[in-house]
């Protein structure tokens, strides 16, 4: 028989072995009851956020872009823009999503109700979100075959912070891709994760599929390959053995986008792989007198647009990456600034899918009271969290470098968040920019909430024990 590629190495460190993984799974599934339920608490609340918030978008934003690609794909038209053309402007996941819920409104005769329809859909994704960050939590925790009273599940409290997350449920509400994206990149991570601990092909394959849908979502979160490719150098493993943790993820990633990029082959006649909104993005964070932020500059107006056909679509988004890639290698000496302003644009505040829950200002219909408390919870609530990823990712690195190479999860999580968390710096600061990551930001600020409670329990359990009552 022969030898699995992937699998550890006799003796080797860091490798869980049959028995001690064994005994981690059994424990885990006694504690499925609690993971079930916070993961149930978390649809539940964005429930109730979809009966109370879900409405027909206003204004020509994504919100009504999406319900438009949606109409045309049930109808049965394919994925085309408002005029009836053929199109991959956006990618084309959330789209296909959204296509599946209008047939089933449209096969209902209850064709107009897709918000609250949507709203439900992602509700219960919002539940699922929750259910893979508490496994990744889990299988994060130092030791997790130890427990004893003093030990806080890391997963619970990383489970808890998306649960409850006050833009997260905002955003479930909504139609946009945030919670689809989350949804299939969470289950990603766990499954890498849990490929990270215990490698086989099968299992370095399907997460490789998972990080496919998530790019058929939103294309950049491709980079996050670049946290497999150093957890594959810092493996105690055979070079053979190296280069597969990272081809089998590459595998599964193609044999997810290739049948949208040869669709895309035959509607352009030239290579997209996923979307043609790459050259627009690029253009609008590289051009004269960029600002960081979101705008619409006229040295990206080439004269053409998506709307007009495929033919004009290919040609605006190469004429726009080519001029974008060309300013910025006119001017290397700004972009270091650039960069600063586009990550303060995107994490300056945290109230983003409040803005879109009332179509961007176009449909204020909350009460100002209710605005006020949501828009500064929401802010709140984020700038506690980010204080403690902060320090979650501080505690994690030092734990990671005491270990080396004995837990390759942790410098993975790590690399994975600044993947993740600095794209915009690719293309433009917008605040919607860093929902992506919140997964990351909750398990990092976990990290450092379980500390603290785990050393407060234990300074009071040893006080018990010095004074008994």
């Amino acid at each position: 028989m022969s030898e699995d590629p992937t699998a550890g190495e006799p003796g080797a460190d860091g490798d869980l072995r049959g028995r001690d993984l064994h005994t981690l799974r059994g424990r885990l599934r006694s504690a499925d009851r609690p993971r079930l339920a916070i993961a149930g608490a978390a649809a539940a609340i964005r429930v109730v956020a979809a009966l109370i918030l879900s409405r027909q978008p206003v204004g020509l934003h994504d919100p009504l872009l999406y319900q438009r690609f949606a109409q045309g794909i049930a109808k049965g038209q394919g994925y085309v823009s408002f005029y009836g053309k053929p199109t991959s402007y956006y990618p084309p996941g959330y789209p296909f999503f959204l296509g599946a819920l209008q047939w089933i409104c449209d096969r209902l005769s209850i064709s107009g109700s897709l918000p609250i329809v949507a709203g439900l859909a992602q509700a219960l994704l919002g539940g699922v979100i929750v259910w893979a960050v508490i496994g990744i939590g889990d299988r994060l925790q130092s030791d997790p075959l130890r427990r004893d009273s003093t030990r806080t599940r890391l997963g619970l409290v990383a489970g808890v912070i998306v649960a409850i997350w006050p833009n997260l449920v905002l955003h479930s509400t909504v139609l946009l891709s945030e919670t689809l994206f989350l949804t299939v990149f969470s289950c990603f991570l766990l499954a890498i994760v849990v490929a990270i601990q215990a490698p086989t092909p099968a299992r370095l394959l399907a997460a490789g599929l998972l990080l496919g849908l998530s790019v058929l979502v939103r294309p950049q979160v491709v980079l996050v390959m670049v946290a497999v490719v150093i957890v594959a150098l810092l493996a105690k493993r055979s070079w053979p053995r190296r280069a597969a943790i990272v081809a089998l993820p590459l595998v599964g990633v193609v044999i997810a986008v290739v049948p949208w990029t040869i669709r895309n082959q035959t509607v352009f006649h030239e290579l997209v792989a996923v979307s043609t909104n790459g050259g627009d993005n690029l253009c609008v964070g590289f051009h004269p007198g960029a600002t960081g932020h979101f705008e619409v500059p006229k040295y990206c107006d080439t004269g053409e647009f998506y709307i007009d056909g495929p033919a004009a679509e290919a040609r605006r988004n190469d004429a726009t990456n080519t001029l974008a890639t060309d300013w910025a290698k006119d001017h290397l000496g700004t972009l270091p600034a650039l960069s600063l302003k586009k990550l303060y644009y995107t994490y300056q505040h945290d109230h983003d899918g409040l803005r879109a829950v009332e179509s961007y200002e176009q449909d204020r219909f909350l009460p100002s009271p209710v605005r006020g408390v949501l828009q500064w919870g929401s802010d709140l609530f984020y700038a506690a969290i980010m204080i403690a990823a902060l320090a979650g990712g501080w505690l994690l690195k030092r734990r990671w470098w005491h270990d080396r190479r004995d837990d390759l999860v942790p410098a993975f999580l790590l690399v994975a968040t600044a993947a993740s968390a600095f794209v915009p710096i690719l293309f433009f600061g917008e605040t919607r920019f860093k929902v992506p990551t919140t997964p990351c930001f909750a398990l990092l600020a976990a990290v450092a909430i379980t500390a603290l409670l785990d050393r407060t329990a234990l300074l009071d359990r040893r006080a018990i024990v010095k004074d008994p009552v």
